[in-house]
């Protein structure tokens, strides 16, 4: 009994192991479909027949679930929506009785109730005999009591119930127990969600997730040898037709398990993928194209340098390069015209681009968008041209006509290249050249997608040995561009959008389509900048972009904006994407040959009303700061409409945090005001809180009176209500006006852009750590946090070196390994250990650590539990046997683990890996350097507006997104970079400290002095320690300062009557006592504003005018300095609990507290900042001044 006393929480680690289990093992066609590989586990004992259907119904649950989220040929629209829900469905159905028998097997392993029996029957009797009497029962449940949980008699009760079966020693233990008094507490023994535990390991980017994800991708992608059909007959024109099937063994479990299950949607995937080596002409031989002059010429007469005549008035110029083919067997035209485009040639119409065989056309252009045309869609038609303007007729399709050649005869058809925009007009129609443009980013996104990883090293290798033919067919300069390119195809992939990570509302706060910013700023970062130069406005609304206060051609999504324009006759092609709230983003844009990449931040500028009445105050400044690492910041300060003299004063003395509404994702800001600007009247307000509207346009919140009274509540008085709105409305107006004429024109887009030279890797090439805190979820702005939990971290770090020391047993002692009675841990790929981690045990002090020490340590504590009638006796032999054990894990000498270096070690580096692994996209940026990428992440977020943010939101979620930052920096890099003193720390710690210190700098405006006789007996031992310093050639004071101070000093002397300089302190005690009775009236307000108080009002109230001015004059300052020490004794006296302290402790420490005090004065600027402080006559801007500066210094 006393082993089942030790669970006292829910197995939760071993709840997810063996549900995963489940999922992979339990359902057979579900394991051979996409789990083959994997060596079969145990996932059930108890009652496995019964549960087994219910566990079939998960894994069938699951892996429908997981391949909604693939996108792999289109296999997500097989799966219907809510699989989700219908997971949690499976919970709330089956978690109190799948999860009682899986108790029983944890129960029953060996390390607990496992090894005591011989089977399940005698167990149940061995338990009866001992748990039917009340007595036991009784001391049972008063041992419950001490553990805080019940758990333990429960899971007795519910155990015995199943492994006897509901038989007689079942009711004999359970007659007892009812008859119980206390039966109360322990009668819901088997009603119980017990694998609710479990459930939030169940959602997406969890560890469960990121291991079926890809096995499940693998199945999908797995490729069926290709079936080869060659057509002979002449009017085939020897074609060959290649068709490939992709995931044909996961269709079929979608039709064998997911549609009797009620996933199927009713649509398969396009996993059946047909190549044709026919080539696909494009026009008809007679075709006319419009030309820029307004003339026209058949498509077979057009020369090298011909200017074609674009859609929305643009050219573009006939490269020359002209493919003839005469083997197209169908051409198609709309009404009444004669059939002239092949099948797959594309159309504008109101949908957009149409063909009559999307696929073909996107087969041949992937970055276009095409759907099937249809009869009742409408196309344009040129109708008129003047200039470069084009007039198109709306035509609607009544018929389509299609000619097949193969009846009528062959006809030559051609594909024309052009340079610059890829639409024209053939015979009239809106088109697309449809001619394929093969970019080396298009081939290395395919690569990195659609081939796996053997498949990509067997390409590299074929192309690195035939290097000299393609240099020779494409150029060693284009080849060497290919390569690179490929070589980046993982950073290429990698760049898919990362949109809707914590399932909000999209439609309030993700869409470029809601954005209404009309001036972002772009920050140059590489490439050609005077194409960053020439773009002085760039703005957006409602999805379109504006460049210098003009619409321009525009594709969007829901974080991603392109564009197209012509300057100076150069084709200009620009694309962005916009990170979380849509207020920075990152860019690239290609003009002619030259390209750039820039970093692209909002600046919006707000006019904010108090009250109904509207009352005007600030503006707010809400944008972003570069960081001269191509990185943008978010940040926001306050400026006076009226006197912008004040404004250096507001930006020094108020802070605005953004942060995000987690429950609408929506943009939010805090406005708060320094104390002491507050209690000089700097300010009548100390905060203020407002939220952002989707669009940006305006805001509204609350903001709060500064009130010196309610010092208990941040010194927030009365509320108001506070508005904001644009500032400048003339650009907004003006972008509404152009776009609202274009729609009343134009009323659907004319062209689908041609983007391909403007490809969306380059914001992970040019830009990647940027993208980097959108993809690992740590931007200080991000709402939901997708953190791992921090339990399971820590209990799969220990499951981690268990089976590491294990490892190193089996290698070196086979007799202790064979106690454990475990099978040795499988190492490598879908393993227990990788081989990375296994590796840590080769060392030999290492290996030592593990085998000799925790080895035996671990199994001291397992046998302890023992009731073996060879074991038992010596354990209850041993006296304080629980203080013992607890040796192994909490002791302070060398024997112990806690203090051995190996135990820290092995600890550290699993915990690191272990965290990688269940933080999605970490172990990649692992790979590619970790030790640069956490540089990175430590600049960027120790850099001073985004530290700001991190270091005063206090929700909590900002702490746990501090804790998730400090760990990713550690899982990157946990070695010393940052100089602390004479040593190095390492990133992570160096962060945590400067949020402190920053968290901490409040400390000189926010602290309360309190108790006048401890205040006066403080003061007193300072003043004479400070004088004798002062007079000590040796202490630590600079010779500045020495010497000013002594001056003072030296004056004061005169002014008091003093004989020596020494002899001031005691001839100072009425003085000290006066401070400390003055200050004490003061109970409100800033350290800063009691001081200069009792200054003004010392000199007012004396009768020695003169003398007392000169009194607070030369003595201000060591009343200023000590001051910041008694508050920081009391701060630190706060922190180290000093009412339990001794006597000799509570010395140390006020030492310990003055030095500190006086290190922070040990400049002259700081010393004079304390005199100006304390001075009666400082001006208000000079205390400021100063008190920023000693704030500074506190820090």
């Amino acid at each position: 009994m006393k082993t089942i006393k030790t669970v006292t929480s829910l197995p939760s680690t071993y709840f997810n192991e063996h549900l995963s289990n489940a999922i992979k093992f339990s359902h057979n066609l579900t394991r051979t479909t996409f789990f083959s590989s994997l060596p079969i586990k145990p996932y059930a004992e108890t009652n496995k027949a019964a549960i087994n259907s219910a566990l079939q119904t998960l894994a069938i649950t699951y892996v429908a679930n997981v391949i909604s989220k693939t996108t792999f040929f289109g296999f997500n629209k097989c799966i219907v929506g809510g699989t989700d829900t219908l997971i949690d469905n499976w919970f709330l159905k089956n978690s109190n009785t799948v999860g009682q028998n899986l108790l029983v097997d944890y129960l029953l392993q060996p390390n607990l109730l496992g090894n005591f029996e011989p089977d399940r029957a005698t167990l149940a009797k061995s338990i009866a005999d001992n748990a039917s009497s009340d007595q036991f029962l009784t001391a049972f449940l008063l041992d419950c009591d001490t553990l805080k949980s019940m758990l333990p008699a429960k899971l007795l009760l519910m155990m015995l119930k199943i492994i006897d079966n509901s038989g007689p020693n079942y009711r004999k233990v359970h007659q007892v127990w009812v008859g119980n008094e206390r039966w109360e507490v322990i009668k819901d023994f088997e009603f119980k969600n017990w694998l609710d535990v479990s459930k939030p390991s169940f959602r997406q980017n969890m560890p469960l997730f990121t291991q079926i994800n890809p096995l499940v991708k693998a199945a999908i992608a797995k490729a069926d040898p290709p079936i080869v059909k060659h057509y002979t007959a002449a009017n085939w024109a020897h074609r060959t037709e290649t068709t490939t099937k992709y995931g044909m063994a996961a269709q079929n479990w979608i039709g064998s398990a997911a549609r009797p299950n009620g996933f199927f949607s009713g649509t398969w995937a396009d996993n059946v993928i047909k190549t044709d080596t026919k080539d696909g002409g494009c026009l008809a031989e007679g075709t006319k194209m419009l030309l820029a002059n307004g003339n026209s010429k058949n498509i077979e007469d057009l020369q090298p340098g011909d200017i074609l005549l674009s859609a929305n008035g643009s050219k573009s110029a006939f490269s020359g390069e002209l493919t003839l083919n005469e083997n197209v067997d169908a051409f198609y035209s709309i009404n009444d015209d004669k059939p002239f485009m092949s099948l797959e040639h594309v159309v504008m119409s109101q949908k957009g681009w149409c063909s009559m065989s999307p696929t073909l056309s996107m087969n041949t252009n992937p970055h276009l968008s095409v759907t099937q045309l249809e009869v009742g869609d409408v196309i344009w038609k040129v109708k008129k041209v003047n200039g470069l303007e084009v007039e198109y007729e709306m035509v609607v399709v009544e018929q389509i006509n299609i000619h097949h050649t193969n009846y009528h005869g062959p006809v030559k058809a051609y594909a024309l290249n052009l340079r610059g925009d890829q639409s024209n007009h053939a015979n009239a129609y809106c088109c697309h050249s449809g001619y394929p443009n093969i970019t080396a980013t298009y081939v290395a996104a395919n690569v990195a997608t659609k081939m796996e990883e053997r498949e990509q090293k067997r390409f590299f290798k074929q192309l690195e040995k035939m290097a000299p033919q393609f240099e020779k067919a494409i150029g060693k300069g284009p080849f060497k561009f290919v390569m690179h390119a490929l070589k980046d195809a993982k950073q290429i992939n990698s760049n898919a959008p990362h949109t809707d990570k914590h399932g909000k509302l999209k439609s309030m706060s993700s869409g470029v389509k809601h954005l209404a910013i009309p001036n972002y700023n772009l920050h140059h970062i590489e490439g050609n900048d005077s194409i960053t130069k020439s773009i002085n406005q760039f703005g957006i609304l409602n999805g379109h972009c504006f460049i210098n206060g003009d619409l321009i051609d525009t594709q969007s999504n829901s974080d991603t904006i392109s564009w197209s324009r012509e300057v100076d006759g150069q084709k200009e092609e620009g694309s962005i994407k916009l990170f979380s709230h849509k207020l920075i983003g990152r860019g690239h844009i290609k003009r002619g040959k030259v390209t750039a990449s820039f970093m692209l931040g909002a600046m919006n500028v707000y006019k904010m009303d108090i009250g109904k009445g509207q009352d005007k105050w600030l503006n707010l400044k809400m944008g972003s700061k570069p960081d001269g690492n191509g990185s943008l910041h978010y940040m926001g300060y306050l400026e006076d409409p009226n006197d912008p003299s004040n404004n250096e004063d507001l930006k020094e003395n108020s802070t605005v945090i953004f942060s995000e509404i987690k429950e609408t994702g929506m943009l939010h800001a805090s406005i708060s005001f320094d104390l002491t600007y507050c209690s000089f009247g700097g300010s009548d307000y100390i905060e203020a809180e407002i939220d952002f509207s989707p669009n940006y346009m305006d805001f509204s919140g609350e903001i709060f009176k500064y009130d010196e009274e309610k010092d208990n509540n941040n010194y927030k008085g009365e509320k108001k209500d506070l508005v904001g709105s644009y500032i400048e409305t003339t650009t907004v107006s003006s972008f509404k006006k152009q776009l609202t004429k274009k729609m009343k024109t134009q009323p659907a887009q004319l062209v689908n852009l041609d983007l391909s030279g403007v490809s969306s890797s380059d914001h992970i090439k040019n830009g990647a750590f940027t993208a980097m805190t959108e993809i690992l979820d740590v931007s200080v702005l991000a709402g939901g946090l997708n953190i791992p939990d921090q339990q399971l971290v820590q209990r799969s770090t220990f499951g981690k070196l268990k089976e590491l020391m294990l490892v190193a047993l089996a290698n070196k002692d086979e007799q202790t390994f064979s106690f454990f009675g475990q099978k040795k841990p499988v190492v490598g790929k879908n393993g227990d250990l990788s081989e990375k981690i296994a590796a840590i045990a080769n060392d030999s002090k290492m290996s030592s650590f593990l085998t000799d020490k925790f080895a035996v340590g671990y199994l001291t504590q397992a046998f302890s539990a023992s009731t073996d009638d060879k074991i038992k006796p010596k354990y209850d032999a041993v006296p304080n046997l629980e203080d013992k054990l607890s040796y192994f894990w909490k002791g302070k000498n060398e024997s112990s683990f806690a203090a051995d270096p190996q135990y820290n070690i092995a600890t550290e580096k699993l915990q690191n890996y272990v965290y990688a692994e269940n933080v999605p996209g970490l172990t990649d940026y692992i790979a590619d350097g970790g030790e640069k990428w956490a540089k990175a992440l430590y600049d960027y977020m120790t850099f001073p507006p985004t530290l700001e943010i991190l270091a005063l939101s206090n929700d909590l979620d900002n702490k746990r997104r501090l804790t998730h930052l400090c760990s990713i920096l550690q899982a990157l890099d946990s070695t010393g970079q940052i100089k602390n003193g004479d040593k190095l720390i390492s990133y992570s710690t160096s962060l945590y400290s400067k949020v402190i210190e920053r968290r901490l700098g409040d400390f000189g405006v926010k602290s309360k002095l309190s108790g006048k006789e401890e205040y006066t007996k403080f003061m007193t031992e300072y003043f004479k320690q400070y004088i004798a310093s002062i007079l000590d050639p040796t202490s630590s004071w600079s010779t500045e300062v020495r010497a000013e101070a002594k001056k003072d000093l030296d004056e004061l002397r005169k002014v008091i009557g003093a004989k020596e300089i020494a002899d001031l302190a005691s001839e100072m005690k009425g003085i000290i006592s006066n401070a400390a009775s003055v200050i004490g009236k003061f109970k409100h307000g800033p350290l800063a504003k009691k001081i200069n108080d009792w200054a003004k009002g010392y000199a007012a109230e004396s009768v020695g005018k003169d003398r007392a001015v000169k009194i607070g004059k030369f003595m201000g300052n060591i009343l200023a300095m000590g001051t910041y020490a008694f508050g920081f004794s009391q701060l630190i006296q706060a922190f180290f609990n000093w009412d339990k302290l001794t006597d000799p402790q509570r010395v140390s420490l006020v030492a310990t507290t003055l030095n500190m005090g006086a290190s922070i004065f040990n400049d002259i600027a700081s010393w004079r900042s304390a005199k100006l402080v304390a001075s009666a006559d400082s001006k208000f801007s000079e205390i400021i001044k100063a008190q920023r500066y000693l704030n500074t210094r506190l820090e």
